[in-house]
């Protein structure tokens, strides 16, 4: 980096915060500008002067408050800020902390030589959690359009800060930071309806300092209407109480905002066992938009249960669902695309028995519908004869119609699965019949009770009955006789049930289990 004068350059961003300077610091938060620090370092490859830097500041400035305005109180220092020489992917958050003591944000900011023109690339320090943004770039190949290039950036750089209220019905409000404040313009607005915010817990000490900051996992605050500078948001958690009152120390609920990055998702699906925890090989994860959308599927897990996911894979707030065999859903959890900068691991009970149910049933589903298939085959070839008087060909197609598996087969069976997994539930007391099941069970009875009747091969029946009867008569007549009728069996439906056990060895189409 140039070693340069050092440039710092305070802008009050309109005359009545000018006028306010000398009185008391208000304490309410959503009436408080947040205070920026940005370390502006640039690369010697750019051959910039200090004139040519402190021109490209002092043009920021004026854009920024021309399109921000009140919530923004910007300071510029140049250099690579606290950590100098420092990569953005490896800085020290206690090391930050120390040196943005005093401001809500630190943003460090990196200007390199592209081809053309110039690269920026940035990275927000957030004071109050501690937190690290994900790292943002902007290209500016023209340099004399860099400050516009430099607003774009500070504004991906930017999340808004807040304190959580009380939740009800679902949701929850939260007071946004700067919220009171005008903006100039649209863009400088520090909350808008679908913003999504992320809450942590803050655990004080008994003197009020800060003891630890916890993310509250899988938990996310999505904007549904705004109140003034209050923010009414829907809680979208993978958690059944997120806020939990059940916590001994005193503590606070902030929130920070998030959004969609450049930055790969990693996650490890593990399987807790009872002495070590085994990777979820093999699992299928998907995702889909939040709140409406479709699930569409992502990649597999690999053998140490591990899955990258690209960047952006979703263009904001989605749910992710990690299947086994692409039906019995594991785990579903929120997530914004690039939120969790380093690999997260989710644990999670794997669902055998469940699994091994549903794929029961869906091998009794195919054998199903390749019945009905048969079935439609055989029920046109009798139309056919029927419309054209062929009864010793409808009789033919009646007989080999009989012969297919019966309709109580696949009820007995399905009534069987379900039995058993009732048992093996109550003895295991580990959830089978899991919603998902359930509606397996119930998609396969419908499937059987409204495909698989027998009216039309009854109504072919007695057309042939009556065929043979009228047939019958002028012969019994001209011998003196009544006529005599020699029948099929009874159909289909009205056989003697078998047992699946006993079918399954000669059924047509069917899968043994």
């Amino acid at each position: 980096m140039v070693s340069t004068r050092p440039l710092v350059i305070l802008v009050l961003l309109s005359s009545s915060v000018l006028g306010q300077a000398a009185k008391p610091k208000v304490e309410a938060i959503e009436l408080k500008p947040y205070s920026i620090m940005a370390s502006l370092g640039f690369d010697v490859k750019t051959r910039t002067d200090p004139r040519v830097r402190e021109r490209l500041v002092t043009e920021w400035m004026a854009i920024v408050a021309r399109f921000v305005g009140m919530p923004w109180r910007l300071q510029v220092e140049e250099g690579d800020g606290p950590q100098p020489g420092t990569r953005l992917e490896n800085l020290d958050p206690k090391s930050l902390a120390n040196a943005y003591s005093g401001y809500d944000k630190g943003w460090l900011i990196r200007v390199e030589s592209a081809t053309p023109g110039w690269l920026f690339t940035g990275r927000e320090f957030d004071v109050a959690t501690g937190r690290l943004g994900p790292i943002c770039r902007r290209s500016a190949p023209y340099p004399a359009d860099a400050a516009r290039v430099l607003l774009e950036l500070s504004l991906e750089l930017f999340s808004p800060s807040a304190t959580i209220g009380e939740s009800s019905a679902g949701g929850v409000n939260i007071t946004v930071q700067g919220a009171a404040l005008p903006a100039a313009t649209e863009l400088g607005q520090v909350v808008r309806v679908g913003m999504v915010f992320s809450p942590l817990r803050i655990f004080q000490k008994a003197d009020g300092s800060v003891l630890r900051i916890d993310d509250i996992r899988w938990t996310y605050l999505s904007v549904k209407e705004i109140d003034g500078s209050v923010a009414r948001c829907a809680i979208v958690s993978g958690l059944r109480d997120p806020f939990t009152k059940r916590v001994e120390r005193k503590h606070l609920l902030v929130a920070r905002g998030v959004r969609v990055s450049g930055a790969p998702t990693k996650l490890r699906f593990m399987i807790p066992g009872e002495k070590v925890a085994l990777p979820a090989a093999g699992y299928v994860v998907w995702s889909k938009p939040w709140p409406e959308g479709s699930y569409r599927e992502l990649g597999t897990t690999d053998r140490e249960g591990r899955i990258t996911l690209p960047p952006q894979f979703e263009s904001g707030l989605c749910n992710l669902l990690l299947r086994q065999g692409a039906i019995e859903p594991m785990v579903e959890l929120p997530m914004v695309p690039g939120d969790i900068l380093e690999e997260r691991v989710v644990n999670f009970l794997a669902k055998p028995a469940t699994v091994q149910l549903e794929a029961k049933l869906d091998a009794l589903r195919d054998s199903v519908i390749d019945l009905v298939a048969i079935r439609g085959r055989l029920e046109a070839r009798m139309k056919a004869r029927a419309d054209g008087s062929d009864w010793t060909g409808l009789e033919a197609t009646l007989t080999e119609f009989s012969g297919l598996t019966p309709r109580s087969f696949f009820a007995d069976a399905i009534t069987k699965l379900k039995e058993d997994a009732a048992h093996e539930q109550a003895a295991t007391k580990s959830a089978i019949l899991t919603k998902t099941a359930q509606a397996q069970i119930a998609d396969a009875e419908s499937l059987v009770d409204r495909y698989l009747d027998d009216e039309v091969y009854r109504a072919y029946f007695d057309a042939l009955t009556r065929a043979k009867a009228e047939a019958a008569k002028p012969a019994a007549v001209a011998k003196g006789m009544q006529p005599v009728l020699v029948l099929k069996p009874e159909p289909v439906a009205k056989e003697t049930a078998t047992t699946p056990q006993s079918k399954s060895k000669t059924a047509t189409g069917v899968v043994p289990f």
